[in-house]
């Protein structure tokens, strides 16, 4: 009895295949063969390429977003920012299809830190800091800056992983961006402070 294939199957064979061998090994027949099917399944299921891919992207945003919201680090953002960098060590190809390639714009980061996410991520940030929404944000950006230049280095093989080093320059960064806001926002309560001392007297 032949096996019955589904738009399911389809697309985790071609997420499969991007894992294994990049974007550019991503087509029907490659998909087929990896279902063990003529081509005629998937382009039954799939009238265009750029359709199939849209579904790829979704599964493969969905694999790196569980991927970088795994817990073990004691610091949310710090987790984030390390399991970014072992997903493009680990993931390599799928790092460069969903990040390094015309498919930026699909998720991930930007994902994370939509309106509806980033208070879940940033709140706790600015409640323990005393950082607005916005100051919360520039330190995330500053760390994303961080950690992606060394996952992209990663991805393309022009670093060695080394997760003790990783982890202590994102700290570097994470502390000194906090430090200089925070010490900002002081010196700005004292001079607003004496201006309204001024005035009652």
């Amino acid at each position: 009895m032949k096996q019955k294939i589904t738009r399911e199957m389809i697309v985790e064979a071609g997420f499969s295949v991007i894992r294994e061998s990049g974007e550019s090994a991503l087509n029907v027949r490659n998909i087929a063969a990896r279902l063990g099917c003529s081509t005629q399944p998937v382009m039954y299921w799939y009238k265009s390429m750029n359709e199939l891919k849209a579904d790829i992207i979704a599964r493969a945003n969905e694999f790196h977003t569980a991927f970088l919201t795994k817990g073990g680090y004691e610091d949310v953002l710090i987790g984030i920012g390390m399991n970014y960098i072992l997903f493009a060590s680990q993931e390599k190809n799928l790092f460069r299809f969903l990040v390094m390639s015309d498919n930026t714009d699909n998720g991930g980061i930007a994902d994370l830190l939509a309106p509806d996410a980033a208070g879940e991520l940033l709140s706790p940030l600015e409640w323990k800091y005393g950082l607005s929404s916005d100051q919360a944000r520039d330190v995330f950006e500053a760390l994303f800056s961080c950690f992606h230049g060394y996952a992209a280095l990663l991805a393309y093989n022009a670093a060695k992983y080394d997760p003790l080093h990783f982890k202590k320059q994102l700290l570097h960064i994470y502390r000194g961006v906090i430090d200089d806001i925070t010490s900002a926002n002081t010196k700005r309560s004292m001079i607003n402070g004496s201006e309204t001392l001024k005035l009652t007297l």
